[in-house]
């Protein structure tokens, strides 16, 4: 039950859904307002709590698929790109001071020379440093900046994939808004 409201959850991935869902939320509203009254009650707590469940994997789902289309669009994973050393995404200096860290922990930085042999195998280095920094900043209170940005790009990425649906509920509910509009007015 926790897992299914926790910060991360919530932001990153139910309210991307009920932003996308909002425009035809209130077009039904207009329309049919008793249609939407709830109880707040235990009841609506057991509604409530399966559907955003169920919204959070929705949300969540898109946005993994259409990551993986922007990071073959970008040249890779944004880490990934701002490790290699061709990068302009970073000044050398903060780059070299990134690598000498990494370094420090022990995990393998291919040299410029290395990733100009092979880049694949560099790209899978920096991979694996990354994983290896996600595995060490996992505590959200020691490392509140790195959690703080993880809830914003999830919330972003799933927002952008739920995108094609939002328009075209935005556009319904545009449409719905104008008929009723439109009946309301001819009446008088």
């Amino acid at each position: 039950m926790e897992a299914c409201l926790d910060k991360f959850n919530f932001r990153a991935r139910v309210l991307p859904v009920y932003l996308t869902l909002a425009p035809a939320v209130l077009l039904v509203a207009a329309l049919v307002p008793a249609g939407l009254e709830l109880l707040l009650s235990g009841a609506a707590a057991v509604v409530f709590v399966p559907i955003s469940f169920l919204l959070s994997q929705v949300g969540a789902d898109f946005g993994k698929r259409l990551e993986k289309r922007l990071w073959r669009d970008w040249g890779g994973p944004p880490t990934t790109r701002f490790l290699r050393h061709n990068s302009q995404e970073f000044n050398e200096v903060t780059r070299d001071r990134v690598h000498e860290k990494l370094r420090s922990f022990g995990l393998k930085v291919p040299t410029r020379e290395e990733q100009q042999e092979d880049e694949r195998k560099a790209d899978k280095y920096y991979e694996s440093c990354t994983e290896e920094l996600i595995r060490r900043t996992r505590d959200k209170k020691e490392f509140p900046l790195v959690f703080k940005g993880l809830v914003e790009y999830n919330f972003r990425r799933n927002l952008l994939g739920l995108k094609p649906f939002g328009v075209l509920l935005a556009l319904g509910s545009l449409a719905g808004t104008l008929c009723s509009s439109y009946a309301s007015w001819s009446q008088d």
